[in-house]
């Protein structure tokens, strides 16, 4: 990245809510941290920061000034979460940002995008008539309908909700699924079971189960 226009190696940090560099200013105040811990620093400045593989992105921040350590003269920058949020911009855009920016995308989420995110993706209909036999099992191929396409490999996990049962005696055993940038529909195995004492039959296109992200 560039910091009024001089190219510096930076540490994208999305554990920190500061921005910090190193330039010597007399200390202006006192600042703790997590658990108490006092964070010395030498001042602030104010500085215009440049992003290349941004698309050559301008924000000007302001910079927590810190004291010379063995680290921090290798990797001079640190960028915190409120330049980083600024950065990534809303995450409707997250496909159009490159790779490792995405990642820094989803680590910004809050508690509450994440529980959104993180909730159900798609699901897993069947792709034909099925009959399982009492007391059977057996692998059958179900179709994972995403609820639209992403631009990151996902993992996500396959499992049943009390909200839609298969009809009695049938189990369906949960997994994982790996899920690839672009692809909406992907046909994955299924193990399922049937406890009951008679056969059970699923029809083409039944909702079998939820997918959700991890």
């Amino acid at each position: 990245m560039l910091v009024e226009d001089v190219k510096m190696r930076a540490l994208l940090d999305t554990g920190s809510v500061i921005l910090e560099t190193v330039l010597p200013l007399e200390t202006v105040l006192q600042i703790e941290g997590a658990g108490g811990v006092q964070l010395l620093y030498d001042g602030f400045a104010e500085a215009g920061l440049q992003f290349p593989d941004l698309k050559g992105l301008h924000i000007d921040g302001l910079l927590l000034v810190i004291p010379n350590t063995s680290y921090n003269l290798e990797v001079p920058v640190l960028i915190g979460t409120n330049v980083l949020r600024e950065a990534v911009g809303p995450t409707d855009h997250e496909c159009e940002l490159p790779y490792q920016w995405r990642l820094i995308s989803r680590s910004l989420l809050d508690s509450n995008q994440l529980s959104s995110t993180n909730d159900k993706v798609g699901i897993v209909t069947t792709t034909k008539d099925i009959s399982i036999p009492p007391g059977g099992k057996m692998v059958i191929h179900g179709l994972s309908h995403l609820s639209k396409a992403t631009c990151m490999r996902l993992h996500a996990v396959v499992e049943e909700v009390s909200e839609s049962p298969l009809p009695g005696g049938l189990v369906l055993a949960p997994g994982l699924l790996d899920l690839h940038p672009g692809i909406q529909t992907t046909r994955i195995p299924l193990e399922i079971s049937n406890f009951s004492s008679i056969s059970v039959n699923l029809f083409l296109n039944r909702f079998l189960l939820n997918t959700t992200s991890l």
